[in-house]
């Protein structure tokens, strides 16, 4: 939990781009004023880096704040061309290669402290994550 940040200021402060590293992949997220985001992920070891060649590097969606936390919503692989729409199952093969290599797109961020310049995450139990905000 943040320390005496409200909601609307995390909102305030969370819009522009945020790179960070975590298990072996970069991700470089932005959270745009009108509440969507874009996540690139790429992986840093060569298995990965592989995997990510199958499937999209690119994840869209829509984000809110709820009690000091980012919540990331309506996320897909847009690009991938192993994603399939069937009528019957409706499962995207993307997504289901993208769990097996482990690819973490993270579905929220439960933010520790934010000021202009960097934000804490929490990441695991008593594990955080410093980001600093791209210039």
């Amino acid at each position: 939990m943040t320390h005496n940040i409200s909601d609307k200021d995390i909102e305030l402060l969370i819009i522009g781009k945020w790179p960070y590293e975590y298990q072996g992949f970069s991700y470089h997220i932005e959270f745009k004023r009108n509440f969507t985001y874009e996540l690139t992920v790429k992986g840093e070891k060569l298995i990965t880096q592989l995997a990510m060649g199958f499937l999209s590097q690119q994840f869209y969606g829509r984000w809110y704040v709820k009690d000091s936390t980012v919540y990331l919503i309506d996320n897909q692989i847009p690009n991938s061309s192993l994603n399939s729409d069937s009528v019957v199952d409706k499962i995207s093969v993307g997504r289901m290669f993208s769990n097996f290599f482990a690819i973490q797109n993270p579905d929220k961020l439960e933010i520790f402290s934010i000021d202009k310049k960097h934000m804490s995450i929490k990441m695991k139990t008593n594990s955080y994550l410093i980001i600093f905000r791209e210039k």
